[in-house]
């Protein structure tokens, strides 16, 4: 009888052994993607809490105000005032007027799911056309499919164009800087922000200026900016900051943290990732 019971036992260890790897090794990952949240008062942001994207599948697809098809849809509208402010965002039944636009869903890539009705799911919009638009949409589900959303870790992949640090210890543990470069419009940008639930978080945004000396201080320009000298800070490529320098300057970041009040703050961009890609995807939040 115990010889009989034998190949049974070991396909039960083998499937318990088969059930338990991939738990480890899921709890291994997230356990190395636990960073400190830096916690200040100022830094206290409310990020909508969702667990999967929607990723349009299709082109052509209307993105709706309420889930059903005689909805408005969303449409961009030119600003004659201000050519180079972006459009203007409406809702509306009506065809597009010249040089008015039909915003399309496949033009989000993925989109948070915050929601369902029926046939329909309800995504975040925030990133339409340079718009931090506060309101939720909604997308036909046949034309949609729905991925997990992954935590990100650091260092950011070589093909995104930004670099992104953490303050590893002391009192600013957690604290994250963020540096992107638009060889394009030949400029640059330092954002402030922290780690919060698998997402990087940044409330605050500057313009930076490269200055020829070793100092780092906020300026004004047609706007303020933040100065900072290229001898002290910048790598080789002169295009590209060493924030681990400044990550491990805590004279210079009390002084950065001094002065909050200079920076951008009207709006919090939110990256996160998504399962079966590399890809740091972003949403904006418009602060109050």
């Amino acid at each position: 009888m115990k010889k009989k019971l034998f190949p049974y036992v070991l396909t039960f260890i083998a499937i318990t052994i088969i059930a338990i790897v991939p738990s480890m090794a899921h709890e291994n990952r997230m356990q190395k993607n636990e960073y400190p949240e830096f916690k200040h008062e100022k830094f206290a942001v409310q990020v909508p809490s969702f667990e999967k994207v929607v990723r349009v599948t299709a082109t052509g697809v209307n993105i709706r105000k309420q889930p059903n098809a005689q909805s408005p849809r969303l449409i961009a509208v030119p600003d004659y005032e201000c050519m180079d402010c972006p459009l203007d965002l409406v809702w509306t039944s009506r065809a597009p007027k010249k040089n008015e636009e039909v915003i399309y869903a496949d033009e989000l890539y993925v989109a948070p799911l915050l929601g369902e009705s029926g046939d329909w799911f309800q995504i975040n919009i925030s990133n339409v056309r340079g718009n931090s638009l506060k309101t939720s949409a909604y997308v036909m589900k046949k034309f949609c499919k729905v991925q997990e959303v992954r935590p990100l870790t650091l260092p950011v992949p070589d093909d995104i164009d930004m670099d992104v640090a953490m303050v590893k210890s002391g009192k600013y543990a957690g604290l994250c800087f963020l540096y992107s470069f638009d060889g394009m419009e030949g400029e640059a940008s330092l954002e402030l922000g922290k780690y919060l639930n698998g997402m990087f978080v940044f409330p605050y945004s500057i313009c930076v200026v490269m200055s020829d000396d070793n100092s780092i201080k906020f300026t004004d320009y047609e706007y303020p900016c933040l100065s900072i000298g290229k001898n002290a800070f910048y790598s080789s490529s002169a295009e590209k900051m060493n924030l681990e320098i400044l990550t491990s300057n805590t004279r210079i970041i009390d002084y950065l943290m001094n002065n909050l009040d200079k920076m951008q703050s009207y709006s919090t961009t939110v990256y996160y990732g998504v399962e079966e890609d590399d890809g740091w995807h972003s949403m904006d939040i418009t602060n109050e």
